[in-house]
């Protein structure tokens, strides 16, 4: 409140950011608030002076020009960067407007959105303006015919960054050395499941063979693995939940950290759209005060959510130790780059 704001505009992505941005909001009484993101819900929106649905919408609060350019990134050299929390900013670059697969059965993030990519040499200029040295391309997905363009154009800049991969075959080792010669220092991997039939039926289009050479050969080119694994998707036995702890621990020395879940329904997905293909009986939306209704269901076979969780804490201990890194890092995943420039390597 020093700056003195006419102003305070909230942009949500997850959920998890609604307490805060309600919180905030109503310490801000006198002043103008605006809401906006995929986020945003009822109750913020009645909160807030203004809710706004789209980038559109603004424009045309704004102007009366209805034309909007998506060939352009976020600019953060007006940011007083210097401000924030973190010993060294690592700023967040999205080089496209969404997944270009977008087939994984339990996501919501493409929705409905068209795929287009930012030009390479527009990126490149948005980091030479930040005048930073780290960056997490915070795209759902890249593939890698597009990324290495990207790694290219990145290579001269002296710069170190993070990004989040599908671990398909075409990430091989000579691909991966590319990638980590340009600055790449660490990759999130949706690696999600160690059973085969668990990845079809995601629609991953994955397999635990690609997967466990993709990880070797990451680690052989000096990149990182950060692993994305998700438990209990419907139908999941207690076997193929072993099944992704084997394969977990067959690949210790591939793994860097793990990041594990359960299962969550999410409205909209392949999985809430068609839930009789998934094995779901029943879907139940409870009323939340803040959040958006929470969404549970009934299973036809396999774990349910409760039986995922306690084995999940079961293997704790087993989980964990596949770490090599404090498994706190996984509420500042992003800031991994962070210990990278402190210490030399991560």
């Amino acid at each position: 409140m020093d700056k003195k704001p006419d102003i305070v505009a909230f942009s949500l992505v997850y959920s998890s950011q609604v307490f805060y941005a309600y919180s905030l909001i109503k310490e801000l009484k006198q002043i103008i608030t605006v809401v906006g993101g995929p986020a945003v819900n009822e109750i913020l929106m009645k909160s807030a002076t203004k809710a706004l649905n789209s980038e559109l919408e603004l424009l045309d609060l704004l102007s009366k020009n209805k034309e909007l350019s998506f060939n352009y990134s976020l600019d953060f050299s007006i940011y007083a960067l210097d401000e924030y929390f973190t010993p060294m900013p690592v700023i967040p670059i999205k080089t496209s407007s969404t997944c270009y697969y977008k087939q994984c059965a339990f996501c919501t993030h493409f929705a409905k959105t068209q795929y287009y990519e930012s030009p390479v040499d527009v990126i490149k200029n948005t980091i030479i303006a930040s005048q930073q040295k780290l960056f997490f391309f915070i795209d759902d997905m890249l593939p890698s015919h597009r990324l290495l363009k990207i790694a290219d154009a990145m290579k001269p800049l002296n710069v170190k960054w993070s990004c989040q991969l599908k671990p398909t075959i075409d990430f091989d080792y000579n691909t991966l050395k590319r990638l980590r010669e340009s600055g790449l220092l660490s990759i999130f991997w949706g690696v999600e499941s160690g059973s085969d039939r668990i990845l079809n039926l995601m629609k991953k289009g994955t397999n635990t063979k690609d997967i466990e050479n993709v990880l070797s050969d990451s680690h052989r080119a000096g990149i990182k693995n950060l692993l994305y694994i998700m438990f209990g998707f419907p139908t999941e036995t207690k076997d193929e939940f072993l099944s992704t702890i084997e394969f977990m621990k067959k690949n210790e020395k591939n793994i860097d950290l793990v990041f594990p879940s359960i299962f969550g329904l999410q409205k909209g997905s392949i999985v809430y759209n068609d839930p009789e293909k998934f094995g779901l009986k029943k879907i139940i939306e409870e009323k939340r005060t803040v959040l958006e209704p929470k969404i549970s269901f009934e299973i036809e076979s396999g774990l349910t959510q409760k039986e995922a969780a306690l084995l999940k804490k079961k293997y704790k201990k087993t989980i964990n130790g596949l770490n090599k890194y404090p498994k706190s890092m996984a509420f500042f995943r992003e800031h991994m780059l962070c210990l990278a420039e402190m210490n030399g390597s991560i």
